[in-house]
C-alpha cells in the first residue's frame, strides 16, 4: 500500500516504489520462477567501456575509483520505514540537553546507520560518476556503517572515512 510503479530507466519494465509506503503479506498462493529464469523486460548486463555506453545500456564495467566526492557518507534512517530521520535537541527529565532522532512517520525512534558514496570511476576510456548504496558502499569502504560511524566520530570528522579510503586507482 503507498506505492506506486514507474518504468525502469534500464530495463524498460515496471519498478515497484514504496517511499514511505507498507508491503504486507498476502494470503494469495503464487509460484515462484525456476531459478535462473528471466522475467519479461529484464536483461544481464554486458561487459562494456565507458565510451561505448548509451543511455538505458545495462553494463558491467571494469575501472578504478579515481575520486570520491568529500561528502558525509554517513546518515540515519528509521529501522521501520527506511526514510532518513532527523536530529532533534531536547531537554530530558533531568534538565539536561540530548539530542534525539525523529521519523517523521513514527516520532521517535533509534535510527540505524547508512552510507551513501559517491565518486568517479574511470576504464581507460572515459569517466563515469557512480554511487554505492548500503551493502555496496560498505564494501567499498571496507567496514559496517556503524564501524565507520565510531571512526568518524574518534576523528571528530565525518570526512574521515572518505580521506581514509585505500581504493584509489584499483581495479573494480
Amino acid at each position: 500500500s503507498g506505492g506506486w510503479t514507474k518504468e525502469d530507466t534500464y530495463r524498460g519494465a515496471p519498478e515497484l516504489r514504496l517511499g514511505r509506503g507498507k508491503l504486507a503479506a498476502s494470503s494469495e498462493q503464487v509460484e515462484a520462477p525456476p531459478p535462473g529464469a528471466r522475467f519479461q523486460g529484464s536483461s544481464q548486463a554486458s561487459r562494456m567501456q565507458i565510451a561505448d555506453i548509451k543511455e538505458g545500456d545495462v553494463a558491467e564495467i571494469r575501472g578504478c575509483i579515481v575520486q570520491l566526492f568529500r561528502k558525509d557518507p554517513l546518515f540515519r534512517r528509521c529501522q521501520q520505514c527506511g526514510t532518513k530521520v532527523e536530529e532533534e535537541e531536547q531537554v530530558n527529565a533531568q534538565g539536561m540537553r540530548e539530542i534525539i532522532e525523529k521519523c517523521a512517520q513514527h516520532g521517535i525512534v533509534q535510527g540505524e546507520d547508512q552510507l551513501i558514496v559517491s565518486g568517479v570511476l574511470d576504464d581507460g576510456t572515459g569517466t563515469l560518476r557512480v554511487v554505492f548504496f548500503r551493502e555496496l558502499a560498505e564494501q567499498l569502504l571496507g567496514g559496517t556503517a556503524a564501524a565507520l560511524r565510531q571512526q568518524a566520530l574518534q576523528k571528530k570528522d565525518p570526512l574521515a572515512v572518505i580521506d581514509a579510503f585505500p581504493g584509489l586507482g584499483k581495479d573494480l
